[in-house]
C-alpha cells in the first residue's frame, strides 16, 4: 500500500482502489478469485477501510503532536510571565512596603498612647503584606534555570520553608532550562503544600538521576492523607505530563506525604491516538509500586 505500486505481470491483475476520485491503492494479485466482481469489491472495501484508517491515524498523531508542542510553549510562556511579575512585585511592592515600615517606625518613636497603638497596628499590617509578597515571589524561579542551576534554586526556596528541610542534590543532575524549570515549580508547589497543609516538622528534598530521567522527591513527616485528585496535585501531574513525565504520590493518613516527579531529559513525544494525555497522579501505598 505504501511507496510505488507494483506493476502487474501478465499472470496478475491490478485492482485499483479508489475513494471518490482519489486513488488509494493498487492491489496486485495472481489469484483468480480477484477477477470475480464480488470478491474484488470485498477486497477493495477492506483495502479502502485500511488506507483511510491509517491516514486518519497519521493525521490524528500529527494533531496530538502539535497540541503537545503548543501546550509546552504555553507553559513556558506562563512561567516567563510569572517570573516577570514576581520580579516587578519584589522590586516595586516589596521595596515600597519596606519604606512604609521604616517611615512608620520613625513616626512611632515620637508617638504615645492611642497614636502609638494605631501606628503599631499599621506596622503589623505592613509586615503581613510584605510576607505575602515574599511568599508570592518565592514561588517563582529566582533565576533562569538550566545547566545545573536547579540545585541552588531548590536550596533557596527550601530555606524559606518554616519546617526543617534537608536538601540532597546528587551529581549529574544538570538538564535543560525547560526540564529544570518544570522540576523547580513542582518542588515549589510540593514544599508549599508541606508547609501549609501537612503540619510537617521536617521535609526531605532530593534530586537524582535514574537513567535518562531526573527524579525529584519531596517527602515530609506531616499528617498525610493528601488527595491525589485535588487540583494542586493534578496541576503538577499535568505540568509533568506536558513534558513527558509523571507524578507519583504516597500519602497514607499519619504517615506523611511523598511526592515523586519523574521527568525525562529529552522532549516528550506525541502519544499514539487513543492514549490519555492528562496528568496521571499515581498513588502508592507503603511498600507498593
Amino acid at each position: 500500500l505504501a511507496g510505488e505500486p507494483a506493476s502487474p505481470s501478465r499472470s496478475q491483475d491490478a485492482l485499483i482502489v479508489r475513494a471518490d476520485d482519489d486513488v488509494l491503492a493498487r492491489v496486485v494479485s495472481s489469484a483468480v478469485a480477484v477477477g470475480d466482481r464480488q470478491t474484488a469489491d470485498a477486497v477493495a472495501a477492506a483495502v479502502r477501510l485500511t488506507v483511510v484508517n491509517q491516514r486518519l491515524r497519521v493525521q490524528q498523531a500529527d494533531q496530538v503532536a502539535q497540541l503537545e508542542a503548543s501546550r509546552v510553549r504555553l507553559l513556558a510562556a506562563a512561567d516567563r510571565e510569572r517570573e516577570r511579575i514576581a520580579g516587578r512585585l519584589a522590586a516595586e511592592a516589596g521595596s515600597a512596603l519596606v519604606a512604609a515600615h521604616t517611615a512608620l517606625a520613625t513616626v512611632e518613636s515620637g508617638a504615645d498612647g492611642e497614636m502609638s497603638e494605631l501606628i503599631g497596628s499599621a506596622m503589623t499590617e505592613v509586615v503581613t503584606a510584605a510576607a505575602e509578597v515574599q511568599r508570592i515571589v518565592a514561588g517563582a524561579s529566582p533565576q533562569r534555570l538550566g545547566d545545573g542551576r536547579l540545585g541552588a534554586a531548590i536550596r533557596m526556596i527550601a530555606a524559606r520553608v518554616p519546617a526543617e528541610v534537608t536538601v540532597v542534590i546528587s551529581a549529574g543532575t544538570s538538564a535543560t532550562s525547560a526540564v529544570e524549570s518544570t522540576l523547580f515549580y513542582v518542588c515549589s508547589e510540593a514544599l508549599t503544600n508541606a508547609s501549609k497543609h501537612s503540619g510537617a516538622a521536617h521535609v526531605w528534598v532530593s534530586l537524582r538521576r535514574a537513567g535518562e530521567e531526573l527524579v525529584l522527591t519531596v517527602a515530609d513527616d506531616g499528617r498525610g492523607g493528601a488527595d491525589p485528585t485535588g487540583s494542586g496535585l493534578v496541576g503538577l501531574a499535568d505540568r509533568l505530563a506536558a513534558a513527558g513525565g509523571h507524578l507519583v504520590v504516597s500519602s497514607e493518613p499519619g504517615a506523611g506525604t511523598t511526592v515523586v516527579a519523574l521527568l525525562p531529559e529529552r522532549p516528550a513525544r506525541a502519544s499514539s491516538p487513543g492514549t490519555a494525555r492528562g496528568g496521571d497522579v499515581q498513588r502508592l501505598r507503603p511498600g507498593g509500586s
